[in-house]
């Protein structure tokens, strides 16, 4: 074992290559290290370029996504693989999934016994360099990790499921962008702290350690390593830092699928079923422990387990758990009040919570503008119903910076004026904090919209004062600093991802005009034939 000693400083070098690279913009936390007392802070740079190439899933043969853009538009035909691409986009930044990989025994225990890893022991003070073979490593384990366990748990299907039993993913870095990246986090127990760094525009990682008089640190330990066999282990806490340094940070990840129509009305009665489900699962599993030989049991509790699988994604089953858990007496956040104004004013009232007497689930009301009335959910329009359960989260549920928020078809029930006051607030939120939003549309207009905004980024880019004549479009929100590069709109069309580029007229949404054209077409020859028969019944 090589000892990295107080009084030695040394470079440890390490044979790896860098395959991918995400960067990090704000605050982490490295998630229980498996340590009774931890904190760690972080301070990051700039973001860098990171491809996320996805073949064979669903009806994607091939597709790259650039994972670092703020605002995504996904446009494509119906069945496309909107939806599926961006769900894995859900569970890839979701901190679960970050904290899993790294915090996994056995990947864990691969790495430790690995040629690079045996000798790596973190006591002291020393340096090593990021190359080649740590990070194909890395790689290699998270993707694995992705397709065989990430994949098939957030889709609800068997890891053999046709829709992804060919899944290839991998991801293409931008390497200089690792270079210009700084990155520092503290690890620390009760009196001793790991100190480790990066600085900019080098591959090398500092450690020092510490020892310190402090206060005791409640940190509560993560649930994955409560019941692990291995110690709390250099590898381990190298694994959290590199995984911090390439990726683009965790997010709290939020996916609104489409047709969100009452949900807030029959959320208590898929509880309800849960509920049932639940106690039908327990009396069975009594009967069969003592009614049943071991074969028979074995066989009858798998057939009762897939008879009860829940017929929700997992970031389905995240939104009615959130839904639900309204009724633990959430408080409301403020980080987000000036969007939920906006909504406000969309739906003309807002969403309010009343319980009934009991232990009644809570029920949803619209509390209208004008008259001071409270409306049931049931009797409110289709526009409130897809706008209410954004509304709680903006109000409940959003972090106050680093959200990830995906929503399936936006437009969905709203007039055209809704639609792009929608796409102004989500533009805004994906303008604040270092937030994400992700959208998939079917909508020529907001397309129209997104346009607009590329065209006044290019604007703003070259310094070009922005025409006064805007000022009396409200429509258009002139203070966003989004730039061009910033939003990444992917056409989907049935086999393949392409991104669009902005060309001197903006984007070229083919399939949308493809289909406007058609219709013109057809129009331009109707009102000939109207033209026509007018004429020559004005001339008989």
């Amino acid at each position: 074992m090589l000892s990295l000693g107080v009084q030695n400083l040394f470079c440890f070098r390490l044979e790896c290559k860098i395959y991918f690279a995400f960067a990090w913009s704000a605050k982490f936390i490295l998630l229980s290290l498996g340590v009774q007392n931890l904190f760690c802070e972080g301070i990051f740079g700039s973001q860098s370029k990171m491809q996320l190439l996805i073949e064979n899933f669903g009806p994607i043969k091939q597709g790259k996504i650039d994972l670092t853009k703020r605002f995504y538009i996904f446009v494509g035909y119906n069945n496309s693989g909107k939806t599926y691409v961006s769900q894995l986009l859900w569970s890839l930044f979701n901190e679960e999934t970050l904290a899993e990989f790294s915090d996994n025994d056995k990947i864990i225990a691969a790495f430790s016994n690995s040629v690079e890893f045996k000798d790596l022991n973190l006591e002291g003070e020393g340096c090593f360099e990021i190359t080649q073979t740590l990070i194909t490593q890395i790689l290699e384990k998270f993707t694995q990790f992705l397709s065989s366990e990430v994949v098939p748990r957030t889709f609800n299907i068997d890891k053999g499921h046709f829709t992804a039993d060919k899944l290839f993913l991998k991801f293409e870095p931008d390497f200089n962008a690792i270079q210009q990246k700084p990155l520092e986090a503290k690890i620390g127990e009760t009196t001793r702290t790991l100190i480790l760094s990066k600085a900019k525009n080098s591959l090398t990682i500092n450690f020092k350690n510490e020892i310190e008089n402090r206060p005791h640190y409640n940190t509560t330990v993560s649930s994955v390593l409560e019941n692990t066999t291995h110690p709390f282990s250099s590898t381990q806490i190298l694994i959290k830092f590199m995984c911090h340094l390439f990726f683009d940070g965790v997010y709290q990840t939020f996916f609104l699928p489409a047709s969100r129509q009452f949900y807030l009305i029959f959320y208590q009665y898929i509880y309800r079923l849960e509920k049932e489900k639940h106690d039908k699962i327990t009396q069975r599993t009594r009967y069969i422990d003592t009614n049943s030989n071991d074969k028979l049991n074995l066989d009858a509790l798998l057939n009762l387990i897939n008879s009860f699988k829940n017929p929700y994604t997992a970031p389905m089953n995240w939104l009615f758990d959130k839904i639900y858990r309204l009724n633990e007496n959430i408080v409301a956040q403020s980080h987000y009040d000036h969007l939920v104004a906006e909504l406000t004013r969309m739906m003309e009232g807002e969403i309010v919570m009343k319980k009934s007497e009991g232990i009644a689930p809570l029920e949803f009301y619209l509390k209208m503008l004008k008259p001071d009335r409270d409306l049931e959910m049931y009797l409110s329009s289709s526009s409130v119903h897809q706008l209410s359960t954004l509304y709680l989260y903006f109000k409940y549920w959003a972090n106050k910076e680093r959200n990830y928020l995906m929503i399936d078809e936006p437009e969905e029930n709203l007039h055209p004026k809704n639609q792009m006051a929608l796409l102004n607030i989500l533009l805004t939120y994906a303008n604040e904090n270092n937030n994400k939003v992700l959208i998939t549309t079917h909508s020529p207009f907001l397309a129209e919209m997104v346009n607009n905004y590329l065209f006044m980024a290019f604007l703003k880019s070259k310094r070009v004062p922005i025409s006064r004549q805007l000022e009396n479009y409200p429509e258009m929100n002139l203070e966003l600093d989004l730039t061009v590069e910033d939003i990444g709109i992917y056409f989907f069309d049935g086999n393949n991802i392409r991104a669009y580029e902005m060309g001197e007229y903006g984007v070229l949404f083919e399939d949308f005009n493809y289909e406007i054209r058609k219709s013109h077409n057809i129009r331009d020859i109707l009102t000939d034939q109207i033209y026509h028969f007018t004429y020559n019944d004005e001339e008989s």
